[in-house]
């Protein structure tokens, strides 16, 4: 049997029911199954199951993520990542992050595209990972670079082989943020397209956009040809491109709308909102078109049936679904029930009584390193504040500091929690 070691994971043996599940889904591939469904719990290994999938096919993969935290957990074991823009500082506005470069509006540099010179951070890791046999990217990312830079279809790219789906649990709620769009009525006072009265409907939208299109290339094209004339990095500069870049977002949105089907209108007071009603008609144009295989792994997937049609993908294509056993013991990992309170009522006498019993579990588990999800960041602002316990506990009190937080509590010796 290969071993770990073998294929360049750092351990001599496999975990626990891992090498049964690679061995599984394996089969699986090369018997030409479309759809690999692998229910693993925490604890097994998942993305070592991945890298295995990957190094031994020895065929190009793709596997997403839905965090920063387990995109480092594969960056770790070898794998090549690619994220976003704003991760990297523009190289030639170092005070900008390459989300706000000039490139994003079509300024010549000499940096950026498939065959720029090296020495930007963003374009380097991109072309780094679009060329590697196996890379890792975010669900925010990929999809973005698939569907609107053609990364991962003709003429630009090619299907990858095989696309491996952690945290799939997340597909649904990531493709609908991912469909979901946005325009602020200011952005609308210089378009010559009549706009429907609230409350309306998407049809009505869908008229808009045919209405808007036109109007909307003759200024973009008016905008591509002042920020022509302008060179340099300046301030004047950045705002033509900004504004340059709002109105090829409404373009966008214009041309999307006239296919939109079976979306909510939701009219607020700073813009209006559409989001479909599901994905399912969507997950095929949107993912699952750019591979060739897709393997969908997670803790929690459900029936295998009724997680292919919440995202719309036939069963009868080839599916093989299989469950994982836990690697710990029943008796190591007991779930208790403590009614306490309605936390998502969130007044003072419901947080009072949830800090209590946090408190109560803590005296009871001195001696243990642990985790505390709380249901809000207000809530874990008053665990900080008012538990007795507080010099236990690494917080983090936005989506900002959770990378953090979580390595910090993996570094301590110490029997700290995470709140």
């Amino acid at each position: 049997m290969i071993s770990p070691g073998d294929i360049g994971l750092p351990d001599t043996q496999w975990r626990p029911g891992q090498w049964e599940v690679i061995s599984r889904a394996l089969t699986a591939l090369a018997d030409g199954d479309r759809y690999i469904l692998i229910e693993a719990p925490p604890g097994i290994g998942k993305s070592w199951i991945g890298l295995a999938l990957a190094r031994l096919l020895n065929k190009r993969t793709v596997i997403l993520t839905a965090t920063k935290q387990l995109q480092d957990q594969y960056l770790r074991l070898g794998a090549i990542t690619a994220r976003g823009r704003p991760n990297f500082p523009c190289l030639i506005e170092p005070e900008v992050s390459a989300a706000a470069a000039m490139c994003r509006a079509g300024l010549e540099c000499e940096y950026a595209g498939a065959h720029g010179l090296r020495g930007c951070a963003y374009y380097d890791q991109k072309r780094d990972a679009l060329a590697a046999q196996e890379s890792v990217f975010n669900y925010a990312y990929f999809l973005a670079e698939a569907n609107y830079a053609r990364d991962f279809s003709p003429p630009r790219g090619s299907a990858v082989p095989l696309l491996i789906c952690d945290e799939a649990h997340e597909l649904r709620k990531v493709l609908e943020g991912f469909l979901s769009e946005e325009i602020l009525w200011q952005q609308l006072s210089r378009v010559e397209a009549p706009l429907p009265a609230p409350p309306s409907t998407i049809e009505e939208w869908k008229q808009w956009g045919e209405d808007a299109e036109e109007p909307l290339k003759d200024y973009l094209d008016e905008l591509k040809a002042v920020q022509r004339r302008r060179s340099g990095a300046s301030e004047a500069t950045r705002g033509v491109v900004r504004h340059l870049e709002m109105v090829a977002h409404l373009l966008r949105v214009a041309v999307w709308l006239q296919d939109a089907e079976d979306f909510i209108v939701l009219s607020e007071a700073k813009g209006v909102s559409f989001r479909p009603l599901w994905v399912a008609p969507y997950t095929e144009k949107v993912l699952s078109r750019f591979a060739n295989q897709v393997v969908f792994m997670s803790a929690t997937l459900g029936a295998p049936a009724s997680f292919l049609s919440h995202l719309g993908l036939q069963a009868d294509v080839g599916v093989q679904a299989f469950a994982c056993a836990s690697p710990f013991a029943k008796e190591r990992r007991p779930i208790r029930y403590l009614p306490v309170a309605k936390v998502t009522r969130l007044d003072p006498s419901s947080m009072g009584k949830v800090v209590q019993a946090v408190d109560q579990l803590l005296d009871t588990n001195a001696g243990k390193k642990g985790l505390v999800h709380t249901v809000s960041y207000k809530l874990a602002a008053t665990l900080r504040q008012a538990s007795r316990h507080k010099d236990r506990l690494v917080f983090h009190i936005d989506a900002f500091g959770r990378e953090r937080a979580l390595h910090e509590i993996a570094g301590l010796n110490s029997h700290k929690q995470l709140g």
